[in-house]
């Protein structure tokens, strides 16, 4: 299930998560966050309930968008289970790019041959 976040929801759903969180923050009038949006399904089924997906409308959670410096749309961020922001990205990426963010913030991320001799 996609949430969808706002100024008066935001403390609730994220300081109550315990799971990461992957946030999609966009605006309505913004084509490439408009290609975003139905990649959010794909990713929350990717996901399967251990990484809560989230958008974010910055035209109408300005208290959000300060907290976080929103400077330009579409921004995609991961926060941990202890609350930080573990990864962002910028303007439109490629799709596999927002699944490897998903993985990264479960520790999932596949890891070279060096990574896993030493690890």
């Amino acid at each position: 299930m996609i949430v969808d976040i706002d100024d008066f929801n935001y403390s609730k759903i994220v300081e109550d998560c315990d799971t990461p969180i992957f946030i999609d923050f966009y605006s309505p009038s913004c084509p490439p966050c408009q290609e975003l949006l139905p990649l959010l399904e794909p990713l929350d089924e990717y996901a399967k309930g251990e990484v809560l997906i989230a958008k974010v409308d910055v035209s109408r959670s300005p208290k959000i968008a300060q907290k976080f410096q929103i400077r330009g749309v579409p921004l995609c961020i991961t926060i941990g289970v202890d609350k930080m922001v573990k990864e962002h990205k910028s303007g439109l990426g490629d799709a596999n790019s927002y699944f490897k963010m998903i993985d990264k913030v479960l520790n999932k991320e596949k890891k070279g041959f060096f990574a896993k001799l030493f690890s």
